[in-house]
């Protein structure tokens, strides 16, 4: 009995340990199956993490039907990711402890889920492209 209960222990520590293998982050203009980030993708093991900032959709002056528009574009997104399957971290624009500030929300969740490696496809503003590479560095 107590070797069943040690075997179970140590399997749930093994599949803990591979949970959050690595973090993949994706960008409002990355909405892709496509996506070199997304391309050796383990479902069980890899975390698809999305934030919705203000400061992310404040970088480049925009219209606000466009920032509604790629609002609505991420929420869909996300819903097709779920129904196939993809194991997702959001914060959304509305989410009551959302600080607004990309590399705030991004650092508290590569902090929550401690990844072994953190995946992104380059990011099509230089700002955020060096947020992201500062990131890495720290982790």
């Amino acid at each position: 009995m107590i070797k069943k209960i040690t075997d179970d222990l140590d399997q749930l520590k093994r599949n803990c340990a591979l949970k959050n293998r690595h973090i993949i982050i994706l960008f409002v203009d990355q909405l892709s199956l496509k996506m070199s980030s997304l391309k050796d993708i383990d479902k069980k093991n890899d975390l698809i993490v999305m934030c919705e900032t203000t400061d992310y959709f404040s970088l480049v002056p925009h219209h606000k039907i466009k920032i509604a528009y790629q609002l609505s574009c991420m929420r869909h997104f996300y819903e097709q990711l779920k129904k196939k399957g993809f194991r997702l971290e959001v914060t959304t624009i509305t989410k009551k402890n959302n600080s607004q500030i990309l590399h705030e929300e991004l650092s508290t969740l590569i902090t929550k889920h401690n990844p072994q490696k953190i995946i992104f496809t380059e990011p099509s503003e230089w700002t955020t492209n060096e947020m992201i590479k500062s990131l890495k560095r720290k982790t």
